[in-house]
């Protein structure tokens, strides 16, 4: 049976960021762990076995940013790679294909400090201040061309970028 918590309950110590999708939670503490929890059914966890309620679960290490997208997690590590797992359906790992992954995949992106995941799509800040981005991109989220799935990260036409955001079906740098 479901267990509802129905006031500010303290989970953890020491987070200093925390990230929802759209049915899991990731967060990460001042010692660079990763944690996340809740639905694992894209394999959004980095394992495969899911049974929908999963309870806390440490990712990864030396992780210094996280973002949980729908049904996928991105993971920035202090040597500036990324790492994803989960659903990859709009191409937004940059990997070249739609292909899912149900354990944390390097990128192809190197020197990175920030990413962000909209709903099928990613974005990354590199250290230099370049943006790129990849997935859907039927609101024109990551690119001004017609595809509606870039499977390949682009670099966005914006220099010397200090945040980026991704929402649902919009991007900002």
């Amino acid at each position: 049976s479901a267990r509802y918590i129905y006031s500010p309950t303290k989970i953890m110590d020491n987070i200093v960021s925390v990230s929802v999708g759209e049915s899991h939670t990731v967060a990460v503490t001042a010692n660079g762990e990763a944690y996340g929890w809740g639905s694992n059914d894209e394999g959004q966890l980095g394992f495969v076995a899911n049974d929908g309620k999963n309870g806390m679960r440490k990712l990864m290490d030396n992780v210094v940013d996280a973002e949980a997208g729908d049904g996928f997690t991105l993971l920035v590590t202090e040597d500036g790679k990324v790492y994803a797992s989960g659903d990859n359906g709009n191409g937004q790992f940059g990997l070249g294909n739609y292909r899912s992954y149900s354990n944390f995949t390097a990128l192809p992106l190197r020197d990175i400090i920030a990413v962000e995941a909209g709903t099928g799509h990613a974005l990354a800040l590199s250290e230099s201040g370049n943006a790129f981005a990849a997935g859907l991109n039927d609101s024109n989220q990551v690119s001004s061309n017609s595809d509606t799935r870039i499977n390949s990260f682009v670099t966005v036409n914006v220099s010397n970028v200090e945040k980026i955001i991704a929402s649902e079906k919009s991007s900002v740098a």
